[in-house]
């Protein structure tokens, strides 16, 4: 990945976990220490964060590094319930190789998928005894 695009993945991260917190580029300039112009430029993509700004950013929104520097898509449901059921299954090994489900998908559905796939597991776990 090119530095260009990795800013504006960042970018398109930042700008996804403000939106969620209902933070402004002042609100989280604050908290930081910054200028709300350094906290612009690194949500347009122009501009790179240090990574002490990351890790406080990380801390701020109540998620890891990596959620803010790739692009995996189970942190993306704006549900905070959908959201919490997408990550118990992708964060499973093994429920993580079955599971591809879309943003627009309910709690509902991802908790029945969750249920069916971690059965299935289970099942399998217990037939390798």
């Amino acid at each position: 990945m090119s530095e260009q695009e990795f800013k504006k993945l960042f970018a398109k991260n930042l700008d996804f976990y403000l939106s969620k917190n209902g933070m402004t580029n002042l609100d989280l300039a604050e908290k930081l220490g910054v200028s709300e112009s350094a906290v612009a430029s690194w949500r347009r993509g122009d501009k790179s964060a240090r990574m002490k700004y990351v890790d406080q950013m990380c801390e701020i929104f109540g998620i890891r590094r990596t959620d803010m520097m790739s692009d995996d898509k189970h942190e993306r449901y704006i549900d905070p319930e959908t959201a919490q059921i997408a990550e118990k299954i992708y964060s499973s090994k093994e429920l993580r190789l079955l599971f591809n489900a879309a943003k627009d998908a309910s709690s509902d559905d991802l908790k029945t998928t969750y249920d069916m796939l971690k059965a299935l597991k289970d099942k399998e776990v217990g037939n390798d005894n």
